[in-house]
């Protein structure tokens, strides 16, 4: 069991689209997003942000010189993560990492070319995860009323009507600006931040994904090969999600590392400040700006 000391909290930041994939589909979008099942909101699962991570631990040990620093390297791997072949003396992973749960979603606006939204159901989650981490925290969430918009961050004033894509809101008294603490750091980057209700935040990641086609060329004639049509869909750029994740000593019996220094290791040395996740990484999707928060703390 992990203790909640021992908890730290990833807030990703997306520099391009981003595309975790759940497989086809027969609906019009061919390739779609993960998606939760009761909300429909985007997600990443766990699995696919700790492959990530393991990912990146690897490209980061092929840049390493000297076989001692290598090996080092991929010691440590197998103590945070585990070992991969699943036999006899097989060693378990020293972290636990959960899905990547969206925090802010960036909409096209007539206020400037896009705003973040975010909600009181994504707020009360957000509440309850770091409370889980052992943090004391308290949003104090008000209600927003449908086609109401609250200002988190951002000069937008009282009576100020915004367009969201094809959705408007009307900017209400009361903005509510209680965020401190890490809650207040994990949205630092929403500079133009409203809260809405949670059936507009549900119309905005439910219909204004990004979509592309692709589609392959034949190599001879220079047309589209018939049939390689296809389309997909992305998280945007600069989308705010973010991981909560727990961590333990390594397993291995009498050559355990303490779980100060592994994590140590992985946020100061090697995802110290970005992480690759999701398909497509050649067409430069799926980077995030990584920053890391110490869970179990107290604050207002």
């Amino acid at each position: 069991m992990y203790k909640q000391e021992n908890s730290e909290i990833m807030a990703l930041y997306a520099v391009s689209p981003v595309h975790a994939g759940s497989g086809t589909s027969m609906g019009v979008v061919d390739l779609p997003i993960q998606r939760e099942r009761h909300t429909n909101w985007p997600h990443i699962q766990a699995s696919g942000v700790k492959g990530a991570m393991r990912h990146h631990f690897e490209k980061f040990k092929s840049i390493l010189s000297g076989p001692n620093a290598k090996e080092a390297t991929e010691q440590i791997t197998e103590k945070i993560f585990g070992t991969e072949d699943y036999n006899e003396g097989s060693l378990p992973g020293a972290i636990s990492v959960s899905d990547a749960k969206l925090l802010a979603f960036p909409m096209r606006s007539s206020k400037a070319p896009f705003v973040w939204i975010t909600c009181p159901a994504v707020l009360n989650r957000l509440e309850k995860d770091l409370n889980m981490t052992g943090s004391s925290v308290s949003l104090d969430i008000p209600h927003v009323g449908d086609g109401e918009g609250l200002v988190i961050h951002g000069d937008m004033k009282p009576g100020e009507l915004v367009l969201l894509e094809d959705y408007e809101v009307k900017i209400t008294e009361g903005a509510i600006g209680r965020l401190s603490g890490t809650a207040a750091r994990l949205f630092n980057k929403a500079e133009r931040l409203i809260l809405v209700n949670d059936l507009t935040f549900h119309y905005g990641v439910s219909h204004c994904t990004e979509i592309r086609a692709q589609i392959k060329i034949d190599e001879k004639t220079g047309t589209t090969v018939n049939g390689s049509l296809r389309y997909e869909e992305l998280l945007p750029a600069d989308v705010l999600m973010y991981v909560i994740m727990f961590y333990g000593p390594s397993k291995d019996v009498g050559n355990s590392i303490q779980a100060e220094t592994l994590v140590s290791y992985m946020k100061e040395e090697v995802i110290a400040g970005c992480l690759q996740i999701g398909g497509n990484e050649t067409l430069g999707c799926g980077l995030f700006q990584v920053e890391w928060l110490k869970g179990g703390q107290n604050e207002q």
